[in-house]
């Protein structure tokens, strides 16, 4: 594939994704909250757990008639720590999902 040809299919996979955005914010000293934006409807959702962060991103999916997903992370003045909390229960919310997977996997087998 030439360079052109890869130029004009990454044009195309862009206005065929869903683009959600989303920043760490800071609410005080011991509680943040992330702000998310769902680009194609403008819908603005405040998540104050991992959960509704996840399920606001389930539904912008399964609403649009996009194929392509991409989240983006905006940078943020949230404190250093919230920033890490946040992302500490990310993979561990993710490891989570990874473990039931493999729960279903393992029972299927059965």
């Amino acid at each position: 594939m030439d360079k052109d040809n890869i130029q004009n299919e990454n044009e195309s996979n862009k206005e065929n994704t869903l683009e959600v955005i989303a920043a760490i914010e800071s609410v005080d000293d011991d509680t943040w909250r992330i702000r998310v934006m769902n680009k194609e409807t403008k819908e603005v959702a405040i998540c104050d757990n991992i959960l509704e962060y996840s399920a606001f991103l389930q539904e912008a999916v399964s609403k649009t008639s996009k194929d392509y997903f991409k989240a983006t992370w905006f940078p943020s003045n949230a404190k250093a720590e919230h920033i890490a909390q946040v992302r500490e229960e990310l993979f561990k919310y993710q490891d989570e999902l990874a473990q039931l997977d493999q729960i279903m996997k393992d029972g299927e087998e059965s």
